[in-house]
């Protein structure tokens, strides 16, 4: 099928607050268009597009993404800016424009829009981004033919596109008033605890800086280093998990509450900044990672909080009410279905609570593992921490660090040893499995997901991300996928209720209440029939704002 290439040149990135400058159509550039744009059209990164064009009510219908279609191929550059995919694919020379310094400057629109030559440099670079749009879009077409990806991608990830697209325009709400009260909170908040760490150090420091933090603790006695695994080497640092490994002090945690409430301090602030007529637009990035795992930005909600307080400032629309529904242990879960294990597959076919199992099996607690959270709580946080981090590939010193961070106990090297062989034992699949990934890897074999995702893995990391690319890119797109059907489902029942967003594995809708149970009862059955040999499980709530979950 020939793609008709289409391409927006913009005051900025946000359609709420910034406008088309001109739209380029197959091979003409347009300033300002008011007119349907007709055909099956093509473009990079069409969510951008997309949300421009609803905007300005201009119809277009875009059905080809060379950005997505780069982003599942095995042979694929590493960036997928429009320039350096038509450089790997087509061999291209990257645009040279006068407008690429024009862009840094502030008001570039009004230089622009008072220099002819500028908008004709605008319009050249439009007409380049349109031809390499469409070579790209016929290039791509075939290589998707024959890596096999055609159906995924067309099937699964192009419609995925489309409805995160929608989510992003539709936005989520905020509590405005509520949520300036707690900033004006936080602010106080911070204020006393800089005054306690003033007083504690007795010079003047900015907390903020790295370097003065680490010579002030360095002249305090304070140990600092650690391993760095990125530069290999042992390193000082102030890093959370760093100064983590000083608790339990008094002073530290004072610091460590200090930037916990400074970094609280700039997402509120930032959610305030960012939001329009009560509402922010998060950006979900779809394309970012080989494992294909949502990210977030502008805002970034995967980095709210858990706290209720924080989390209950996320509002559904007016007369309208949340339904939040999130995976119960889903990578575990996937785990259990490409593994087969036989242990891992009865704790949830029996109703079990896996994280009492492992207490039982690998810690050696004595009761039954549904009461295991209620006799022995610490050993059941512990025996979480294990959880799967042992299977995605973790070692004795790293299990130790992990355990002391989080549960403030202290195991050995050699006891970490043998609770990752008595892990193992009880579970003796999970290891067949990341060895047979491991080999698949250095066979230079491409390793596919239940869902048809595709990955090649280096080799040399394949110790640390063989297992995981697979877990969690499959938990991923359960989340994700799962929802093109829930889609269908709703439609069926002649109900509304759209997504607002998805927050690794919890998904939040809103509707009317009259229809709130009918919603989770349809995200229940659609979410937790997946084809897994491992059920799944969903659970999901009715609420008034996000925090009604947390």
């Amino acid at each position: 099928m020939k793609y008709i290439p289409i391409d927006i040149e913009t005051s900025g990135l946000s359609f709420m607050k910034d406008r088309i400058l001109g739209i380029g159509y197959g091979d003409t550039y347009l300033p300002s268009p008011s007119r349907p744009v007709p055909g099956a059209l093509s473009a990079h990164n069409m969510k951008f597009e997309y949300k421009f064009f609803k905007k300005n009510n201009i119809p277009a219908n875009i059905e080809f993404d060379t950005l997505l279609a780069t982003s599942i191929l095995i042979d694929r550059p590493s960036d997928l800016d429009l320039g350096t995919v038509a450089n790997y694919y087509l061999g291209w020379e990257t645009w040279k424009s006068d407008t690429d310094k024009l862009f840094k400057k502030k008001n570039w629109v009004q230089l622009l829009e008072a220099d002819s030559k500028l908008q004709e440099a605008l319009k050249e670079r439009n007409l380049y981004d349109l031809k390499s749009t469409a070579a790209l879009s016929n290039v791509l077409f075939h290589r998707l033919h024959k890596e096999n990806m055609n159906d995924f991608f067309f099937e699964k990830l192009m419609p995925s596109a489309r409805l995160l697209a929608e989510c992003e325009y539709r936005g989520m709400g905020i509590d405005v008033r509520a949520t300036q009260e707690a900033l004006t909170r936080i602010e106080s908040d911070i204020q006393q605890l800089l005054i306690r760490l003033n007083d504690w150090a007795k010079i003047d420091i900015n907390w903020n800086s790295p370097v003065q933090l680490k010579a002030f603790l360095k002249e305090r006695g304070y140990e600092l280093w650690t391993y760095d695994f990125k530069k290999r080497a042992t390193v000082e640092s102030t890093g959370s998990e760093v100064l983590e490994k000083l608790l339990p002090n008094k002073n530290i945690e004072m610091l460590l509450d200090y930037r916990g409430a400074v970094k609280l301090h700039a997402f509120l602030k930032g959610w305030l900044d960012d939001q329009i007529d009560g509402r922010i637009y998060p950006s979900y990035n779809i394309a970012n990672t080989r494992t294909g795992r949502l990210s977030c930005s502008s805002p970034n909600l995967q980095q709210v909080p858990r706290d209720k307080s924080i989390r209950s400032l996320f509002i559904p629309s007016a007369s309208k009410v949340f339904v939040i529904a999130d995976y119960a242990q889903i990578e575990p879960r996937v785990a259990a279905h490409y593994t087969r294990d036989e242990a891992l597959l009865q704790v949830f076919t029996s109703g079990l609570d896996l994280y009492g199992s492992i207490a039982v099996n690998v810690l050696g607690v004595e009761c039954h593992p549904n009461k295991v959270k209620e006799l022995y709580p610490n050993e059941r946080k512990i025996a979480k921490e294990i959880g799967l981090s042992i299977l995605y590939g973790i070692g004795a010193a790293k299990l130790s660090s992990i355990l002391k961070k989080r549960t403030g106990r202290i195991f050995t090297k050699e006891q970490c040893a043998k609770i990752i062989a008595d892990y193992f034992k009880s579970y003796p699949r999970l290891l067949e499995f990341r060895k047979y990934v491991e080999g698949k890897v250095y066979d230079d074999q491409i390793l596919r997901t239940h869902y048809g995702r595709q990955f090649k893995i280096n080799p040399d990391k394949v110790f640390s991300t063989g297992v995981n690319t697979i877990v969690q890119s499959t938990a991923s797109d359960a989340c994700l996928f799962s929802q093109l059907e829930v889609e269908e489902k709703l439609k069926e029942y002649g109900i509304d209720a759209p997504l607002v967003a998805i927050v690794h594995d919890e998904i939040i809708r809103e509707c009317n209440p009259k229809d709130a149970d009918t919603v989770g009862y349809i995200m229940q059955s659609v979410m937790e029939n997946q084809g897994f040999e491992c059920p799944l499980k969903l659970d999901w709530t009715v609420g008034n704002n996000w925090g009604d979950k947390a």
